[in-house]
């Protein structure tokens, strides 16, 4: 797409792109972001782009043939209202998913008084949860399945 991006669009990138010298940062193919600035040159056009980074934004000088259209004039606005709705569900969904395990951490301190053989114990832990997994599976399919796809379902629509 030569050229064809404006402020303001929404846009996807096609290939894998790595800023930097050494490769530190990539940003994966399918990445959604919106152009805040064009510019053109002799043999390629840039684009300034505002990329979603799952709980921020990260910002990117790419070439425009590495970029698709997806919505044309999004608005940077939009996209940054969005962007946060995203991160505040994608925090909310990752505080969701720790929370067990903060609690057991917070129990297991308690209960023994330190430290103290902790990563034993939440190992243990991880195998007897893999068979309490299996035995709510087994014995109440319906909620079983009904938890899975919920957690499936969230995760999907917040890292989609």
């Amino acid at each position: 797409m030569w050229g064809s991006v404006r402020d303001g669009d929404w846009v996807k990138v096609d290939t894998d792109i790595n800023l930097g010298m050494l490769g530190g940062t990539t940003i994966k193919a399918g990445t959604k972001g919106v152009v805040t600035g064009v510019s053109t040159g002799w043999i390629t056009s840039r684009a300034d782009v505002q990329f979603d980074s799952g709980f921020g934004t990260a910002h990117a000088n790419v070439p425009t043939h590495r970029l698709r259209l997806i919505r044309p004039n999004g608005g940077v606005d939009r996209f940054t209202t969005r962007q946060r709705r995203l991160a505040a569900a994608r925090s909310a969904l990752l505080l969701f998913l720790a929370w067990p395990i903060i609690w057991w951490a917070i129990q297991y301190v308690w209960i023994n008084r330190g430290f103290s053989g902790i990563t034993s114990g939440f190992a243990l832990s991880i195998v007897g949860s893999i068979g309490d997994w299996i035995i709510m599976v087994i014995s109440n399919p319906v909620k079983g399945i009904i938890y899975l796809g919920f957690l499936w379902i969230v995760g999907r629509l917040a890292w989609r």
